[in-house]
Formats: C-alpha cells, sequence, structure tokens
C-alpha cells in the first residue's frame, strides 16, 4: 500500500534530502499548471515550454 503525499509533504520530502520520486512527483503534479502560466504570461509556446 502507497501512501500519497500532498504537495506540502513532497516539499518537505524534496527538503530533507536526495529524493528524486518525490522530486519527479512534484514536477508531475505542477508541470502542466507552470506552463499554462509560461503561455499566459510570455504568450509563446517555446517559452511555456522552456519554463516547464
Amino acid at each position: 500500500m502507497q501512501i500519497e503525499l500532498n504537495d506540502a509533504e513532497l516539499v518537505l520530502q524534496i527538503a530533507s534530502g536526495n529524493d528524486r520520486e518525490a522530486e519527479a512527483e512534484l514536477f508531475r503534479r505542477t508541470a502542466p499548471r507552470i506552463r499554462l502560466y509560461g503561455l499566459r504570461h510570455l504568450r509563446d509556446k517555446h517559452a511555456g515550454d522552456d519554463l516547464t
């Protein structure tokens, strides 16, 4: 059974050391929102992709 951590718990897990799985999970969760933010504010698909 795997316990799913919330975003704040993932950040704490990442800050406590070298937890690549927590980093990957946080990126997976936030990447779409970060990309959308980039597209809206940078108004350029490539710049939005680069930001992500």
